[in-house]
């Protein structure tokens, strides 16, 4: 028994040294510690060494990024330049033409002057030399009388037709006397045709006396004939008092249906009204107190008077034009405009220098 216990004993395990542990495990706590210094170290190099590549990287895409932003400055400002010399070249250019334009607006302003001045003044000798023209054709027809309705067949021959017509104003009128016809003739237009309006006989006497008595005499009688057919007398007017009578007549045409009496000596009217005898001057003054008092008048036209007038008062308007201002108004104006545009660029050419000297400190 006792030799088997003996050989137990010797085959058990004996505990280990707790100091010894205590070293193993301290030895590997600092090895691990080493291990994870050693990481560490590793990895902070690494970062420096990423730091390092990353700042290189920055530098150069800074140095970069810097060339070509101050390249593109650099073009940026040439075209600007090159633009801003263009716009100074144009800027020149309108400036010239503007001051040509100013010159020839000047010009032509002093020509129209010149030039409706004597318009006017034309108008003023036509309008007088009208007027002249007018009293010697009044004048040259003071012993003309008009005869209207003979038919163009009862005509005799030129040289009969004045014999004729004296014999029959004496036969008609009672009269013995001579009555110094000078002249008998047939208006100067064409020969109507049948149905057309009759041409008037002129027949012109030695004395204006003769003719108003023979006219007053026709007139007190009030019934004309020549064989059997109905005539009438009147003035000789000139083409223009025509004109001013014959815008009479639609008045004439009222007042006849409104049994107005009226009378129309020359170029007036005048009407016996109720409240008393009123003398109108022109036809629209006679149609502008009818329609006054109620009565339109149907198919009246305002007569062209006072065309030379409103002529007249036209071409004044024209002369008596002129420019607003000083005639160096403009060129002021445009010398600011440019004096503003020359300081706006000195600013800008500024701004851009500065900018640039940025750009190079960075």
């Amino acid at each position: 028994m006792s030799g088997g216990t003996t050989t137990k004993g010797k085959n058990k395990k004996q505990p280990e040294n707790p100091s010894k542990m205590t070293k193993q495990t301290l030895s590997m706590e600092a090895t691990g510690e080493l291990a994870r210094e050693a990481s560490l170290d590793s990895i902070s190099l690494q970062i420096r060494t990423l730091t390092a590549e990353i700042k290189t990287e920055l530098q150069a895409n800074k140095e970069e990024i810097t060339t070509e932003m101050r390249k593109e400055l650099s073009e940026f400002k040439r075209d600007i330049n090159k633009l801003l010399d263009n716009m100074d070249k144009e800027i020149k250019e309108q400036t010239e033409r503007i001051q040509d334009g100013e010159t020839r607006t000047e010009e032509l302003e002093q020509w129209s002057y010149d030039a409706n001045k004597a318009i006017q003044h034309m108008l003023q000798q036509q309008k007088y030399m009208e007027d002249k023209l007018e009293d010697f054709e009044a004048r040259a027809r003071r012993n003309n009388l008009r005869v209207y309705g003979i038919k163009e067949s009862k005509e005799a021959k030129p040289s009969e037709l004045k014999d004729m017509i004296e014999g029959w104003l004496k036969k008609e009128l009672g009269l013995e006397d001579d009555l110094q016809i000078q002249r008998v003739n047939r208006a100067q237009a064409p020969k109507p045709r049948e149905g057309q309006t009759l041409r008037s006989i002129i027949i012109q006497f030695q004395q204006s006396k003769t003719k108003d008595m023979i006219l007053y005499k026709a007139w007190e009688k009030k019934k004309m004939t020549f064989e059997g057919e109905g005539v009438y007398f009147d003035h000789d007017y000139t083409a223009k008092v025509l004109q001013q009578r014959k815008a009479y007549l639609p008045i004439k045409k009222k007042l006849k249906s409104m049994k107005i009496r009226f009378q129309t000596p020359y170029t007036k009217m005048r009407i016996f009204w109720e409240d008393g005898m009123k003398i109108y001057n022109n036809a629209e003054a006679a149609a502008r107190d009818l329609k006054t008092r109620g009565c339109e008048v149907e198919g009246f036209q305002m007569a062209e008077e006072g065309i030379h007038k409103d002529k007249e008062t036209n071409v004044k308007g024209l002369a008596s034009w002129k420019q607003v201002g000083d005639i160096g108004t403009m060129k002021d104006r445009v010398r600011e405009r440019l004096q503003e545009y020359e300081l706006r660029r000195k600013k800008t050419d500024g701004g851009e220098e500065t900018r640039g000297s940025i750009a190079q400190e960075k």
